[in-house]
């Protein structure tokens, strides 16, 4: 009877000190969905049609996920809250004006919040004064103020969302290394400070614009190296996304974390399967 009172007490103990219920939230594993531009008609791995996407979001609802935001995964991840049942994290890159246009009232209505990833220094200083006439049009800091209520902005940089020429003669992601940059190599210490210096001035500028500074940074491209995740770090971000279409999970590096992408194609059962079979490994 002693040994049964002992157990017991043990027991509770844990039950009373764990960071979290014990509702098995440590075994989750959550989809980041990764989305870009919407468009009528066209649908690929990153374009979608208003009537896609709003079925993709349909979809979630019905299957019982649940909208998560990027804060609650970096506490989550670090132990300090829990997740709810079936979580999923939204996040598109850019900051294409058809998020506003045509994604937010779709997340409204299905009560979804999401997170978009802004090229910073593309986002508009006043709605329709389109700066830059050979790009997609993107959104305005005014917009990104009216989504607040379901819209997160984090940064895909200030203004490295191109590639150039690497030590090898191949084109690679502006924030991976030391580049040839107005014909010349860059040496590891320009490099470290042209990157850094984006990466402040974007999270400067969405705190001057929008109250807040970004947590999150997602690499362009998915491209990164470890000297990429140093300058994160020192830039002050506290976690950043890569994409390799698997779920994330406790244990993952927290500043390479995967994005599943969605094709715009991905719909009915065939969308479900593709977060539910993402590759865990």
């Amino acid at each position: 009877m002693t040994r049964k009172i002992i157990v017991f007490v043990f027991v509770y103990i844990l039950f009373l000190i764990r960071p979290y219920p014990i509702y098995g939230y440590q075994e989750q594993e959550i989809p980041i969905l990764m989305y870009h531009h919407l468009e009528d008609n066209i649908n690929n791995n990153t374009v979608i049609s208003p009537e896609n996407f709003e079925g993709q979001m349909k979809l979630l609802k019905m299957e019982g996920y649940q909208a998560i935001s990027v804060q609650q995964l970096y506490d989550y991840l670090n132990d300090q809250a829990p997740l709810p049942p079936k979580p999923v994290l939204i996040t598109f890159d850019d900051g294409y004006f058809s998020n506003y246009e045509k994604a937010y009232p779709i997340l409204k209505k299905y009560n979804m919040h999401a997170e978009i990833f802004v090229i910073a220094s593309r986002i508009l200083e006043k709605n329709g004064n389109n700066y830059y006439p050979n790009e997609t049009v993107k959104m305005s800091w005014d917009q990104l103020k009216e989504m607040k209520d379901y819209i997160t902005i984090q940064s895909h940089t200030w203004n490295l969302h191109y590639k150039l020429p690497s030590k090898s003669g191949k084109p690679i992601g502006a924030v991976f290394g030391p580049s040839f940059v107005n014909g010349q190599l860059e040496s590891q210490a320009e490099y470290e400070e042209r990157v850094r210096n984006d990466f402040i001035h974007s999270r400067k500028r969405i705190k001057e614009k929008l109250g807040y500074e970004p947590i999150a940074i997602s690499y362009p491209y998915g491209i990164y190296s470890p000297s990429t995740i140093k300058l994160a770090k020192e830039a002050g971000f506290k976690m950043a996304f890569v994409i390799q279409n698997k779920h994330v999970k406790k244990g993952d590096s927290i500043f390479t974390l995967s994005r599943i992408t969605i094709n715009g194609n991905d719909t009915g059962e065939a969308f479900i399967q593709k977060l539910k079979t993402a590759k865990n490994t």
